[in-house]
This record gives C-alpha cells, structure tokens and sequence, in this order.
C-alpha cells in the first residue's frame, strides 16, 4: 500500500497531466515552460508560459466507513503572447487546453469520482505587457477510509 493520501496522490497525477503536454500532441497547443506545485511568482510571468497546480482546501462529509471529499484545486497560468497575436484569442485557446487535460480522464486514474471546472478568473494585461494569465478552480470529487486516508 502507498505511503502517499489519496489527496497527494491525486495531485501528482494532475501536475503529471500538465508536464506531460505537448504542443501539436493531441491537438494542444502549448508547452509549458514551467509546471510547478504552487502559485506562481511573479517573476514567472517573464516566461513565455508557466503553469502552478495546487490544492486549497478540502470539504469533508463522512460516510459509513468512509470520507467523502471535495478537494479544490487551482490552475494558475501565465502565457506571453507572440507580437501580433490577438490577447483575447490567446487566453481562450489556452483554457481550451487546460480545461481539455483536465478532462483527460475525470478519474485521474480511478482515484477520483468526478473533476468539475467550477470557475475562472482571467486577465489581459495592457499591450506593453503581452501577457495574459488566468486561474481556474476544479472540484475534485474522491473517497477515502475514515481510518486510512490513503485508499477507498
């Protein structure tokens, strides 16, 4: 049996689905420059993309002989557009991307029930800037023992 919760071992199979894209593989269009287990920096945004995936919190019902839990995951991103690209076209093909890996396999591998978008925040910066960046919330729907948090 894994040492790992079932909540750690949900989020390495996220942050692995993010490190895994590849631009012009199964239709994506980007590669991410960076991929990180936390929010981003602001120095990250002098990248040309990066990624931060990380959970926030967790609500808990318990169950007979077990947790229910809702775990709340964000995916923070920054991209620099290319010089002539249209911002607003840009920042709706990447939450085309993420939201698609995201969706990859809502089971994350049968540890999970269900992985739900439930909102974005999405920013243009001004034209000096080119940059665009955005967080999006999931809620992850996953099952644990009440004695062992580390399987079902």
């Amino acid at each position: 049996m894994s040492a790992l919760s079932r909540r750690e071992q949900i989020m390495r199979y996220i942050v692995g689905l993010f490190t895994d894209m590849r631009a012009s593989v199964d239709d994506y269009s980007v590669t991410w420059g960076a991929v990180v287990r936390r929010p981003l920096k602001a120095d990250e945004a002098k990248l040309n993309c990066a990624v931060g995936v990380y959970d926030v919190g967790e609500e808990k019902t318990a169950e007979i002989g077990r947790y229910r839990s809702i775990l709340s995951v964000r995916i923070e991103f920054f991209y620099r557009p290319n010089i002539g690209d249209e911002p607003s076209t840009e920042l709706n093909r990447l939450l085309l991307d993420i939201q698609r890996v995201m969706r990859v396999d809502h089971t994350c591998g049968g540890l999970t029930y269900n992985v739900l978008e439930v909102e974005n925040e999405l920013d243009i910066s001004g034209p000096a800037d080119r940059l665009v960046a955005g967080i999006i919330e999931y809620r992850v729907d996953y099952k644990h023992l009440l004695d062992d948090p580390r399987s079902v």
